[in-house]
Formats: C-alpha cells, sequence, structure tokens
C-alpha cells in the first residue's frame, strides 16, 4: 500500500491556523462548568480574542 504525503497545490500560499480553544465567557458558567476548570492554556480572555482576531487583518 502506498503513502501519499499531501503537498499544496502549486502557487498556493502557507499560513497559519489557529488551534481550537476556549473564549472565557459567562457561558461556561451558564453550562455548568465554570471555565476556571480548564487548563488554563485553553482559556482565551474575549479581550486577547478581538486583538488576536484583529491581528490577522495586518
Amino acid at each position: 500500500m502506498a503513502h501519499h504525503v499531501w503537498q499544496p497545490a502549486e502557487g498556493a500560499q502557507e499560513g497559519a491556523a489557529p488551534a481550537l480553544g476556549v473564549t472565557q465567557t459567562e457561558f461556561w458558567d451558564v453550562a455548568g462548568l465554570p471555565v476556571n476548570n480548564l487548563p488554563e492554556t485553553m482559556v482565551m480572555s474575549m479581550e486577547n480574542l478581538g486583538e488576536a482576531a484583529l491581528a490577522g487583518f495586518t
């Protein structure tokens, strides 16, 4: 069985995609899982989320 290694199409641009985590909102308390119970490295504040989104436009 041959293994295929994925290659981007010719002329495609390389980029980065954010790894999904969670945003610190009141939703987590309403859902019954306080955001403080999640690993700190997975949680992003609303302020940081907005700044990261705007940084993508520069």
